[in-house]
This record gives structure tokens, sequence and C-alpha cells, in this order.
């Protein structure tokens, strides 16, 4: 869906009726698709799929019963981020967060069988918090040079550290601090992740797909944290395939059987 303004005009899948008038570019044409891509649902939801994304997607909300508000709910975060939507206060940013990234864990959920477990929505809520919030700092100098600013406005304060200084890429010591303080706050959120599953093997074990992708994006905020300044380049930090391969096996061989624990 957030690719949707990059469909060229006339391609399968795009219907004439849905093209954007002449000159319509940017975000209006980004806004444009985001509107084809509900109708695209609202189609599917009705049992008669156009696209062949929604096409191969249908079959699977009826198997699973998923259900569309979730779907609009990611639609309504990717509307914020075509909006330039800033943010004062972590508790706005954790609404954002909420679309973007917690309407897509309650969909896995309902996919796991787990979707009214509280316990595993509460994993889901705070690893999806922690997941973007890692994100936020990797993409920190990329989404300042395209316009977006994700940090609360309450941290920048807090800091000392202003949103033209990130424009500029400056990493000041003001910097370091801000990005530290989110840095903490991921942490926070993948230990509260971690302590829902505490004492159930079982539900760790119906888990271990996402847990993996927990342990994964812990190491690569582990790496952020010791080089701030490396969220300010254009190549995002990522972790090596190794990197990867290895701490996911880790973290599924302790999820799945309970190995060093």
């Amino acid at each position: 869906m957030d690719d949707a303004a990059d469909v060229p005009p006339g391609s399968p899948g795009r219907p004439a009726a849905d093209i954007p008038p002449a000159g319509d570019t940017g975000p209006n044409r980004a806004a444009a698709g985001l509107d084809r891509w509900r109708r695209e649902l609202d189609d599917a939801y009705r049992g008669r799929p156009r696209h062949p994304i929604l096409r191969r997607l249908a079959p699977e909300i009826a198997r699973y019963g998923l259900k569309r508000e979730y779907f609009d709910l990611v639609m309504e975060g990717i509307a914020m981020d075509l909006a330039g939507r800033r943010y004062a206060t972590i508790g706005e940013l954790a609404g954002y967060f909420d679309r973007v990234a917690g309407a897509v864990g309650l969909l896995c959920l309902q996919i796991f069988g787990l979707h009214d477990d509280p316990r595993a929505r509460e994993y889901s809520r705070n690893l999806s918090y922690a997941l973007q919030m890692t994100n936020v700092i990797r993409d920190m100098g990329n989404d300042a040079r395209a316009g977006r600013f994700y940090v609360p406005e309450e941290d920048l304060s807090a800091s000392g550290y202003s949103l033209e200084s990130l424009k500029a890429g400056r990493a000041d010591s003001s910097f370091y601090a801000l990005g530290h303080m989110e840095a903490r706050r991921a942490r926070e959120w993948f230990e509260a992740a971690r302590r829902s599953l505490t004492g159930d093997a079982k539900l760790r074990r119906r888990l271990a797909g996402a847990e993996v992708m927990r342990a994964t994006y812990e190491a690569l905020l582990a790496r952020l944290d010791r080089a701030l300044d490396l969220a300010l380049d254009p190549v995002p930090v990522r972790l090596s395939l190794l990197e990867k391969v290895m701490t996911g096996l880790a973290a599924y061989a302790e999820a799945r059987w309970q190995v060093g624990t």
C-alpha cells in the first residue's frame, strides 16, 4: 500500500479510472494511490477483488477473519506520512506507531490464532513500538532530508537539539543526547515485550518468528546506540547477512526450545 504512488498509470492492476489527472504528481498522486487502495480493499471485502495482490490476499482474509479496521489503520498511518505530520509528544508518536506497525502486529496475531490472548497483544504492542522507534533512529538523517520528522518535539526540546540541526546533519552533543534518549525508549519497549512472554513457554514458541525479528532489531539498535552519527548518513545502517543469520538462529532456538534460558 505504501508503494501505491509508484504504480505507473495504465499498468496492470491500476484501472484507467483511477489514474490521477494530468499534472497531478507528488503528494497528490500519492494520496490518489492511497484512495485507490481503499477502493481495492472495499472490493476485496465484498468478495470481488480486482488487484492481483488483493486477489491473493482475499482468501486469507476469509480464512483468518482478518479485520478490515486494521488495514484501515495502516492506511491512516500512511496518510499521516503523506501529510508530513509532526509529533509534539511521545504519546502522539505512539498513536502513529499504533497505525503503521501495531495494526500489522494485530493482523499477525489473527493469523497466529493469538488475537484474543492478552499477553500476546501486550507483546505485539511493545514490540511494534520498539521496532518503529529503532526505524526512527536509523532513518533520522534521510527522513529529515525528505522533510519527514518523527522525533517528538518534546524530546528535541529536552535534548536541546533542533530540526534545523537535524536537517543540516549536525552531530553535536545535543544530537547524541537525543539519540540516546530515543534508544533508551526503544530498549525499554523491547524489554517489555520480552517480559510479556516470561513464564509462558508455549506462547513464546508460537511467537518464535516474532522473536527473531525482536532479536535482530535489538542488535541493530545496539549498533546505532554505539555510533549514533551513523543515523545521519545517507546509507541506512544494516546488519550483515551473517549477523542476521546468527542472531536470528539464536533467538529462534531460544524461543522454540528454551535454549540459553
